[in-house]
């Protein structure tokens, strides 16, 4: 999968199963594009940075419109961390800190997502 953001095209690393859920990007030292998050059903998520070793945008959204951004999210080293990331939707996305800002996406942006 894709994300278009202003014309450039990112890939999106596919996580929608629990497994792949609940690792997320821990133990990551870099990402290239961002992840994409897939949930059946619309609804309040959280987030968290246990085990990240890179700061993260996250963003969740409804049927490809942005909901909540959270802006470079710090990493977490400390396992037992659980400072949380809240927002609604059936997608999350997650990109390298300071991606949104450098890229002009804000809350109530469409992104045209790509397989």
């Amino acid at each position: 999968m894709r994300v278009v953001v202003n014309k450039a095209s990112y890939p999106l690393e596919i996580k929608n199963t629990r497994q792949l859920i609940n690792k997320g990007l821990a133990g990551r030292k870099e990402l290239e594009g961002g992840a994409i998050f897939v949930f059946r059903d619309n609804r309040k998520r959280s987030f968290w940075m246990k085990g990240c070793e890179i700061p993260l945008d996250i963003l969740f959204l409804t049927d490809n419109k942005v909901n909540k951004i959270h802006h470079n999210c710090p990493p977490s080293h400390d396992l037992s961390w659980k400072t949380t990331y809240e927002g609604e939707g059936n997608i999350a996305l997650e990109f390298n800190g300071g991606f949104c800002k450098s890229n002009n996406i804000k809350e109530g942006d469409r992104l045209r997502i790509e397989k």
